[in-house]
């Protein structure tokens, strides 16, 4: 029997929850998880000590109290897990790590509070509309929370075909809706930037007699201009004429025609961001609707994009890495691409791409960055993967 063998069998049986003995002079191996969830999706994260001498690390994963079951293998130089699982409601997700040696287990982290998703926060919509809105196209969403290991801070929402907001208020004020179908998904987020894995969602409708539909879109039927215009698109066939205006009370705005395409072309205000067009139409009667409202953003700038790792240079004898950073623009962003793959979304600004893969030699990464007006930036680094770089094992 070789003396690998021998000593992966040695180890094998010497296996304890967190920590066991290296063989390394006094070292000792320590391993220990938590769970966080920055981009809406649980994350398994860990550290210990004298991790070098790992090969790989195995992910488990328990639901509800039931059998661990492995959910993904990674190289020694990885440190967390992105689990994209469809999280269901209620239920509890607890989590292991298992560092391997020669395809041998020798040490696994402790299951305790840190490694379930109770400790992530939850969010609960506690109010609203549960019969059509008849009366005013308004309404108030109630909010609440309830942290897991850090305080909370603020709530995360999406509404209808709009851009994520965030608010500190648990209260979201939902104004001049337009008639219909709407959607609201809410997600709590707490002090560590950890969101909720089960987003709160709200549904209910508008049939207010006469709120007709006012949609801003362009190309793609996207809500996003490089140019200080906006195309609305207008749903009223008992309307004949529009009024718009970026003042809630319509200041500055006059009645005009709606064209036969119901398409009109809105001049926006000076300055980039998100511009809320109001409008209000009158019918052939001369009956006038209730205010009705869009969004729509103007940007001319490009992304700015920051690659925090893997850092420039580096040389890496593994065969997978993950790339993350950060962005900054004034409209939303199109899905990031990393070397043509889709990356994570981390938080309002983040990114990750995790596990990609390398080839031998030099590899350029690229980072994509396109926000919904069509600006686009990149962001460039070069490292390569040799097989014989030193990985800091015991003896090396």
């Amino acid at each position: 029997m070789s003396l690998s063998r021998v000593l992966s069998k040695i180890l094998t049986s010497a296996i304890v929850m967190g920590t066991v003995a290296t063989g390394c002079g006094n070292d000792s191996l320590s391993l220990q998880a938590q769970v966080t969830s920055q981009t809406g999706y649980p994350q398994v994260e860990w550290t210990g000590s004298a991790l070098e001498s790992i090969d790989s690390f195995s992910i488990y994963r328990s639901d509800d109290g039931g059998p661990w079951t492995l959910i993904g293998q990674v190289g020694s130089r990885s440190r967390a897990y992105v689990d994209q699982l469809m999280a269901v409601e209620g239920v509890e997700y607890r989590y292991q790590v298992a560092g391997l040696r020669s395809d041998a287990e020798i040490v696994r982290s402790v299951d305790g509070p840190a490694t379930s998703t109770r400790s992530l926060p939850e969010t609960a919509i506690t109010a609203s509309p549960t019969t059509p809105l008849s009366v005013i196209n308004e309404t108030d969403i109630a909010l609440e929370g309830i942290p897991g290991a850090s305080p909370l801070t603020s709530f995360v929402y999406v509404f209808d075909h709009h851009a994520i907001q965030r608010v500190t208020d648990p209260v979201i004020s939902l104004r001049n809706l337009s008639r219909g179908d709407h959607q609201i998904l809410v997600w709590a987020l707490d002090a560590s930037g950890n969101l909720d894995i089960t987003p709160a969602r709200a549904t209910f409708t508008v049939s207010v007699p006469f709120a007709p539909k006012l949609l801003a879109v362009q190309g793609g039927g996207r809500a996003c201009t490089s140019t200080r215009s906006a195309v609305l698109e207008i749903a009223a066939e008992e309307a004949a004429d529009v009024m718009l205006s970026e003042n809630a009370d319509l200041a500055g705005g006059a009645w005009q025609p709606i064209p036969p395409e119901a398409r009109i072309t809105f001049p926006l205000s000076e300055g980039e961001g998100r511009k809320t067009i109001y409008g209000r139409f009158r019918s052939r009667t001369g009956a006038e609707s209730l205010t009705v409202a869009d969004h729509v953003y103007y940007d001319v700038t490009p992304p700015i994009i920051h690659i925090e790792q893997p850092q420039p240079g580096i040389t890496t004898s593994h065969v997978t890495i993950s790339v993350t950073g950060t962005f900054v623009d004034a409209s939303p962003i199109d899905p990031i691409l990393v070397n043509k793959n889709y990356a994570l979304h981390v938080g309002m600004d983040g990114f990750m791409r995790p596990l990609m893969p390398l080839a031998g030699g030099p590899n350029a990464i690229e980072v994509l960055v396109r926000d919904c007006a069509g600006n686009e930036a990149r962001a460039n680094v070069e490292i390569t993967r040799d097989p014989n770089a030193p990985a800091g094992n015991c003896g090396t």
